[in-house]
């Protein structure tokens, strides 16, 4: 399994859910690939390789949901882009008055 100071050490283009994936599942090498994003929903970085596989731009594959539920005192993490897009609608309203 790998730990904290082995992910300090590699490439830069491990993405957030690769590093999961070798923490939890002892995965040699996860299987990252591109240039890394960060999710509107969740503000973590993704690679192509984990991008939402409902084509929606610009936000990963977890489960964005259950990810809101257990972490949304954090602010800036949101369970649909429904809800960002209403919530920065409603910042911008806010910053207008």
């Amino acid at each position: 399994m790998a730990h904290e100071n082995e992910l300090s050490t590699m490439s830069t283009n491990i993405c957030n859910i690769g590093k999961k994936m070798l923490i939890r599942k002892a995965t040699a090498k996860p299987k990252c690939s591109g240039e890394l994003q960060t999710c509107l929903l969740c503000d973590r970085q993704f690679c192509s390789e984990h991008k939402s596989k409902a084509n929606e731009t610009g936000v990963c594959e977890i489960d964005h949901h259950t990810y809101y539920r257990n972490h949304a005192t954090r602010g800036g993490v949101y369970p649909t882009l429904e809800a960002r897009n209403a919530a920065v609608a409603k910042m911008d309203e806010q910053v207008r008055h």
